[in-house]
């Protein structure tokens, strides 16, 4: 009787998850450079244990060291899409905060000797500076920073690859708003047209829940559904996609 009531919902539904999968597709063969930190504090001012030893001093150049931190720095290409040295636009650097000091920087581990990976300190020791021949798909290297920091707000990672998006924390990710946007449209186009063919009728024509067919309802409670689900389906399989790379796990478990 109201075939429409049928279609509109099937299409709306594959229209949904073509979109949203093709999009989570094509985001993961693009350039996708992600950095990663863990800080550990091992000499902290009046708050670790070795720091209350009152014979014991830890020095620097022949000045005292109050608060010493072992930082570990992950950096990874996320995407399918190969990102090589003459991608870099500005220099990928880790920065610290005025008033904090580099001791030293070493590379700890990397996913491929090929790629070439080469760090160097600053000479006023307030950054570190990373270079690289080319990063594939999980390619990346873990680097080791002691240095004063008291917080992981007291340094930064920073720096850009041309056709890439800006660097990122995962957890700083706005792609699930993204596609909770795209399945809410896709929802709201669902129900406009569900709306319009059963409240479009006849003046002397009263809806009740029987008139609907059976199938209209199942399709239409699908796609209520999809929309429900699509976006932490979709969600997930973007975070998945996140993992870092073999062998980084036991810098960071």
């Amino acid at each position: 009787m109201y075939p429409s009531a049928i279609i509109i919902p099937i299409f709306t539904l594959i229209l949904g998850g073509l979109i949203s999968w093709f999009i989570a597709i094509k985001m993961k063969k693009a350039k996708d450079p992600i950095h990663f930190f863990k800080m550990n504090r091992l000499i902290a001012e009046g708050e670790t244990e070795i720091s209350n030893i009152s014979n014991l001093k830890v020095t620097y150049k022949n000045e005292n060291v109050y608060n010493f931190s072992s930082t570990f720095l992950a950096f990874w290409n996320n995407g399918k899409e190969t990102i090589t040295r003459d991608m870099i636009v500005e220099t990928l650097s880790f920065v610290m905060n005025e008033n904090c000091m580099i001791f030293d920087a070493q590379i700890v581990y990397c996913t491929d000797q090929s790629n070439e990976f080469a760090i160097s300190v600053s000479e006023d020791k307030t950054n570190v500076k990373l270079d690289f021949k080319y990063l594939d798909y999980k390619q990346g290297v873990v680097i080791q920073i002691f240095s004063n920091v008291t917080s992981t707000h007291e340094h930064d990672f920073c720096g850009v690859i041309m056709g890439a998006r800006r660097l990122y924390s995962p957890k700083k990710s706005d792609k699930r708003l993204f596609f909770h946007l795209i399945n809410l449209g896709v929802l709201m186009l669902a129900s406009a047209w569900v709306l319009w063919e059963f409240f479009e009728l006849p003046e002397n024509f009263t809806l009740e829940l029987k008139d609907m067919p059976i199938a209209a309802i199942a399709t239409y409670i699908i796609v209520l559904l999809w929309n429900a689900l699509s976006y932490p389906v979709v969600s997930w399989f973007l975070n998945s996609n996140r993992k870092m790379p073999k062998g980084f796990k036991k810098f960071f478990p």
